[in-house]
């Protein structure tokens, strides 16, 4: 996808995927044609809308995805088609990674897993955290869990409580 570039200037589909193609193959480094995509269109009308661009097949889109280095610096960016759950699931980790980073912690997600300052929490991990920080909220007490310590000990401690409440 792209976003920042003047895409409003293009009247037709035509100009649009012309533009869009060479754009990639500057960015990139590639030599693509129009046969390599089957669809491409705007999401929105405004000038900053993204670009959405299919591949006719998925070796086309692993080349792309193997140069997307390239792309750091620019204003085009890729993000995959995700199904609904997987869109939830993203935008847990995500919630997560920023709220971590403005407190200053090493963090990034890799492979549907958050990571903080090296410790490792998937995505079920983020959701007891969520319910952890909910109840925390509903007692009046505030407690910062975004540091990878504090999120292990978080989710420990309400797996206790559970298990000794349950008893």
């Amino acid at each position: 996808m792209a976003r920042g570039y003047d895409i409003k200037q293009f009247h037709d589909d035509a100009n649009l995927v012309t533009y869009t193609i060479s754009k990639l193959n500057e960015l990139l480094e590639i030599e693509f044609n129009g046969d390599r995509f089957d669809n491409m269109y705007k999401l929105g009308n405004s000038s900053s809308s993204p670009v959405k661009v299919e591949f006719i097949s998925y070796l086309t889109k692993s080349l792309v995805l193997n140069k997307r280095f390239k792309l750091k610096g620019s204003n085009v960016y890729n993000n995959s088609d995700l199904c609904e759950e997987d869109r939830e699931r993203e935008k847990v980790l995500k919630n997560h990674l920023k709220e971590a980073r403005t407190k200053n912690h090493k963090t990034y997600i890799n492979n549907w897993n958050l990571y903080v300052n090296g410790e490792q929490f998937n995505v079920e991990d983020v959701k007891q955290l969520n319910e952890i920080k909910k109840r925390e909220v509903e007692r009046g007490e505030v407690v910062d869990t975004s540091s990878a310590v504090e999120i292990v000990s978080a989710i420990t401690n309400c797996a206790l409580n559970t298990y000794t409440s349950k008893n």
